[in-house]
């Protein structure tokens, strides 16, 4: 197993947990079987989120389904649909003879199967930034991936999301408006305490 995982939070001294790190493997030949792991996970407890893992294959890559993990820490407080898990990390896969890469974005955690929190999106690229190119972009379940950057997607069917995640792209800004003049007929508190 190769980890690079954040460490649980601590409740009863408000410490919150380490971010998944950063995994770089570069290789002819990359060969899991199915125990074998690569993982950047966020802690648990007062969650962290994924890291990121990039893997490039040049002749093999044989890797099981969940042998290579990013998710976000698992909130433990408690099996409600208002608890937060953390954001998922990226995994990006460039296989053998291919340029662009897979990405990757999944909260899956094998522990945790079914659980019904939501994730904290996982933010990729930059606004104004450079564009990103992707072979194709998978989000796992309840993923939500927020891509700030302009992008595109090689691969005909490249995109995949789950029914319970989410692909935001730079094309969906949020509409935020603010005024100085209260509406009719509100009341304007003044150098009151909050």
């Amino acid at each position: 197993a190769v980890r690079a995982d954040g460490a649980t939070g601590q409740s009863h001294i408000n410490a919150g947990a380490g971010a998944g790190g950063s995994l770089l493997l570069q290789a002819a030949d990359i060969l899991l079987g199915r125990s074998a792991r690569i993982t950047a996970n966020g802690g648990d407890q007062i969650v962290g989120g994924g890291g990121r893992i990039a893997l490039y294959a040049s002749r093999t890559l044989n890797m099981p389904d969940n042998t290579v993990q990013a998710h976000g820490g698992f909130n433990n407080a408690g099996e409600y649909a208002d608890r937060l898990d953390g954001g998922a990390g990226t995994v990006y896969i460039v296989r053998p003879g291919e340029t662009e890469g897979e990405l990757r974005v999944s909260p899956y955690d094998e522990r945790h199967p079914v659980t019904v929190h939501p994730a904290l999106p996982t933010p990729v690229g930059t606004v104004g930034g450079t564009a990103l190119v992707f072979g194709s972009i998978t989000v796992g379940p309840r993923g939500v991936l927020r891509i700030d950057a302009p992008y595109s997607v090689t691969k005909a069917d490249g995109v995949v999301v789950d029914p319970t995640g989410l692909l935001v792209g730079p094309d969906v800004q949020p509409l935020v408006s603010f005024t100085t003049t209260p509406a009719a007929g509100s009341t304007v508190w003044q150098n009151a305490p909050i």
